[in-house]
C-alpha cells in the first residue's frame, strides 16, 4: 500500500479567475512534490490560463490511497477543515480510491478523483511519465467541470 500513489489538492479560492492552493504529497516512486504539484499546475492550466497556482509541498502520511482511515485525522482533513473554516471547495486526488472513502466527504473533502484511468499494474502506475500525465488529465477534466458550471 506504501508504494500506491498519493496525491491531495485543496483548491481554495473562487473559481475563475483563482487562486488555488496545491497541499500536495509526493507521487512516491514517481515525482517529488513540486513535480506533482506542477503537474496539476498544467491541468488547471489548460482549463484556466489566468489561475494563479501557489504549490505547497505536503507530507500527508498516507499509505497511497483515498481510504476511511484518511477521514481519521491525516493530514488531507487537517487542510480540508481549515479550507472549510473560510467556505473553500476542497478537492481529493489518489492513486487509489477505496469505498470507505466517502468517511472523507463528512470529514470536509468535497469530492475525490482517482487517477489512475484504467486497470493498470501498479508498476505502471508508477512511472513517472505515466503518473505525471494521469494528474494532468483528471485535473484538467475536473476543472472543466467547474468551469462548465460557473
Amino acid at each position: 500500500m506504501s508504494e500506491k500513489i498519493s496525491v491531495w489538492l485543496w483548491k481554495i479560492g473562487e473559481v475563475f479567475m483563482m487562486k488555488i492552493v496545491v497541499a500536495i504529497d509526493s507521487l512516491k516512486g514517481s515525482l517529488t512534490s513540486i513535480q506533482a504539484g506542477e503537474a496539476i499546475e498544467k491541468g488547471i492550466k489548460k482549463v484556466d490560463l489566468e489561475a494563479e497556482v501557489v504549490i505547497k509541498p505536503l507530507a500527508d502520511g498516507g499509505e497511497g490511497c483515498l481510504d476511511a482511515q484518511t477521514a481519521m485525522g491525516k493530514a488531507p482533513i487537517g487542510v480540508a477543515k481549515l479550507a472549510k473554516k473560510y467556505g473553500k471547495l476542497v478537492l481529493g486526488f489518489s492513486g487509489a480510491v477505496t469505498k470507505g472513502a466517502t468517511a472523507c466527504n463528512e470529514a470536509g473533502i468535497d469530492a475525490y478523483f482517482p487517477i489512475v484511468r484504467s486497470a493498470v499494474s501498479l508498476e505502471d502506475a508508477m512511472k513517472k511519465k505515466n503518473a505525471q500525465e494521469n494528474l494532468i488529465d483528471t485535473v484538467e477534466q475536473v476543472f472543466r467541470v467547474i468551469k462548465a458550471l460557473k
